[in-house]
């Protein structure tokens, strides 16, 4: 049962847990789509962790970073996307293929985290611009599937993709962390999720 409020700096709320249920938004489908869902989130301190599976199903590759990305809160305030050696560093995802893509972010002391959102932004598809794919909750085990609005598919292949994506094989965290091996020394690591607070739970 999600929480009424889900607040930084409220001991009360230490331990609780929300159930998450599948969201999928509605949207057209075309050559161009990208699958984005929000496997964990959970807060420690004044840190918001979130952690995405982000699928390419277009046919061109797409760049993701860490440092564009942000997080809306509740009363519309938009905390940035970390800083840093990592977090600048381009995740780059080749069509068909899928990546796990983790991001933390600070949010001021009694900060209403129940109805955040994660906002891809600064994405690249091929040889576009950085764009905006949409926003996604953390408050729930939530989905979207974006799509290019100039080009639409038949309901069919909407049917056809959603359904692709929801089979696809998450990859295992091992897998991320073998790619991610360079990253930054020093860069301060996400904490243990013990004694978290946990947004969503699976």
């Amino acid at each position: 049962m999600l929480p009424l409020s889900l607040v930084i700096g409220s001991s009360a709320l230490m331990g609780c847990r929300a159930h998450r249920e599948p969201l999928y938004a509605r949207e057209s489908i075309s050559s161009d789509r990208i699958y984005v869902r929000v496997s964990d989130a959970h807060v420690r301190g004044e840190r918001v962790f979130v952690k995405t599976w982000v699928h390419n199903q277009s046919d061109k590759p797409m760049v993701v970073y860490r440092s564009d990305l942000a997080l809306r809160l509740g009363d519309g305030t938009l905390l940035p996307g970390p800083r840093g050696r990592r977090a600048e560093k381009p995740i780059v995802i080749e069509p068909g293929r899928a990546r796990t893509v983790k991001v933390g972010f600070i949010a001021p002391d009694r900060a209403e985290l129940s109805s955040a959102r994660l906002v891809m932004s600064g994405v690249q598809i091929g040889h576009g611009g950085p764009r905006t794919l949409g926003e996604i909750g953390l408050s729930k085990r939530a989905s979207f599937i974006l799509a290019d609005p100039v080009r639409s598919g038949t309901p069919a292949e909407d049917q056809e993709a959603e359904m692709q994506a929801q089979s696809a094989e998450e990859p295992s965290d091992e897998e991320v962390e073998a790619v991610e091996a360079d990253a930054a020394e020093g860069e301060a690591a996400e904490p243990e999720d013990s004694g978290a607070w946990q947004i969503g739970a699976n």
